[in-house]
């Protein structure tokens, strides 16, 4: 479904009328017309045609052109980088020249910059967060055990059972240190380790500069080349923006496989049950602490079926988006897609400027693709 989606980018004596047109549809059987073609023809016509094509598109890119951004730099101030798509110089100095790029991160402008943080937290941080945190409860167990002794627990609890009261102590320190560290983990690992860099339009492409970007914009598949694995933020929107289907099927046009998809409706939805449980036991904790005893049943059922509906709230969204991804591919076309300059009639809803068509740059790479 994906490739016959992607196909409709045209066969070679389609692309020049198509990109002319950018008004009309391209239905999906023109590209799966283009496929079948391709398949029947004899084995050495199609390795010729794939080699034509390919011989096409840059081999090499000017390694002026090849940058990427530290992800510690994109996860700072809760994604607040991620706010908005307008790029200034200042955001393209926060990328650098490099001579590989770790991961190219292809996403959609329309998703908020809290949801990307999540994302970006749960594909860079989150395995590195569990395995910290499970290791950081094994060493409070075995420092808090009795033959050691080192960590004593420290929060003394009275349970009533059976008209009889016995004491209990609770692990301070694991209520308290183990979801600490692994919060901390979660977002600031990139910042311990030695961070991926990853290609990110709004800081490896200059956006104010019409040369600088158009030239970017061309170079697009060799970064691509020049890159270990796609990283795919996915919502509901993205096979309706151009750049994100531009990227994706520039991605698969390559031969590259190594492709990584995180849901963005997934990752809310893992980190606001993360959230609130972590919520719910630090007031479970606090209660406590302050000598009244355990909290109530009726609070406690109160606050877990508060969390379930979060959480079923939460995927309710994820399973819809993940049920309009067919129908989305199946009615896919390259003329339907959107992109900024376009919905805003080319001038720039801030500052009145004028804005360069990013769509005919791309028709003018697919052109030169095919």
């Amino acid at each position: 479904g994906l490739s016959s989606g992607l196909a409709c980018f045209g066969a070679p004596s389609q692309v020049n009328e198509k990109v002319r047109e950018p008004s009309g549809d391209v239905p999906i059987s023109h590209g799966m017309d283009h496929i079948m073609e391709y398949i029947d023809s004899p084995v050495p016509s199609r390795c010729t045609t794939f080699m034509e094509q390919m011989s096409r598109l840059p081999s090499n890119v000017d390694d002026a052109l090849v940058r990427a951004v530290k992800v510690s730099i994109l996860t700072r101030g809760m994604g607040n980088r991620f706010a908005h798509s307008d790029g200034t110089e200042k955001d393209y100095r926060l990328s650098r020249q490099v001579h590989h790029i770790d991961d190219f991160i292809s996403h959609t402008w329309l998703a908020g910059r809290w949801s990307k943080f999540l994302a970006l937290c749960l594909v860079y941080n989150g395995p590195a967060a569990a395995v910290t945190s499970w290791l950081a409860a094994a060493v409070v167990l075995v420092l808090e055990l009795d033959v050691v002794s080192a960590w004593p627990r420290t929060l003394p609890i009275e349970v009533e059972h059976g008209g009889k009261v016995t004491q209990h102590t609770r692990s301070l320190r694991g209520m308290l240190f183990c979801p600490l560290v692994f919060l901390f983990t979660g977002m600031f690992w990139q910042e311990i380790r030695s961070p991926r860099m990853v290609f990110v339009d709004k800081f490896c492409i200059h956006q104010t500069d019409p040369n600088l970007k158009k030239a970017g914009i061309r170079a697009i598949a060799g970064l691509l080349r020049n890159s270990e694995r796609l990283v795919v933020l996915w919502t509901s929107s993205y096979f309706t923006r151009l750049w994100c289907t531009y990227e994706l099927a520039s991605w698969i046009y390559l031969g590259k496989s190594h492709i990584y998809v995180m849901p963005v409706s997934f990752a809310v939805m893992a980190g606001t049950m993360t959230l609130g449980l972590y919520v719910q036991c630090a007031v479970n904790f606090a209660y406590e602490a302050a000598g009244l005893g355990s909290l109530p049943l009726s609070a406690l059922f109160l606050s877990l079926w508060i969390l379930c509906l979060l959480g079923a709230i939460c995927a309710q969204r994820h399973v819809r988006e993940l049920g309009e991804l067919p129908s989305q591919l199946s009615l896919f076309s390259v003329q339907r897609t959107r992109c900024f300059c376009c919905d805003a009639n080319h001038i720039h809803p801030a500052t009145q400027e004028s804005l360069p068509c990013d769509r005919q740059l791309v028709y003018d790479a697919l052109e030169d693709w095919f």
